[in-house]
């Protein structure tokens, strides 16, 4: 297995190339809540915010992994929980989320 930038790793199965982006999610979450020493709200907050990411990419995009995403791609995101009826407060902690866990 070989490992290519953003966390995705390569590997061949009988000379095929397969590619896998690991999920650094858990190792995030607990760093939130250890050494940035976020409440557990919080931490449940950004697991729900970048579930609802996760999905969206995944359900609305051709992307093979969330790092590929544009900025055109974030602002359809955030367009759809706006048109959902989502509030612009809400909405920009969703995007806070987000960004964090791409820092």
């Amino acid at each position: 297995m070989e490992m290519l930038e953003h966390g995705v790793s390569i590997f061949r199965i009988f000379g095929e190339e397969y590619y896998s982006q690991m999920d650094y999610r858990e190792d995030f979450l607990k760093y939130m809540q250890y050494e940035k020493r976020c409440s557990p709200l919080t931490v449940l907050a950004y697991r729900n915010d970048r579930g609802l990411w996760d999905r969206y990419v995944e359900e609305h995009t051709d992307l093979s992994d969330n790092t590929q995403a544009t900025a055109r791609v974030v602002r359809r995101f955030i367009m759809s929980l706006l048109a959902g009826g989502m509030k612009e407060r809400s909405v920009n902690r969703k995007i806070a989320s987000v960004r964090s866990y791409y820092k």
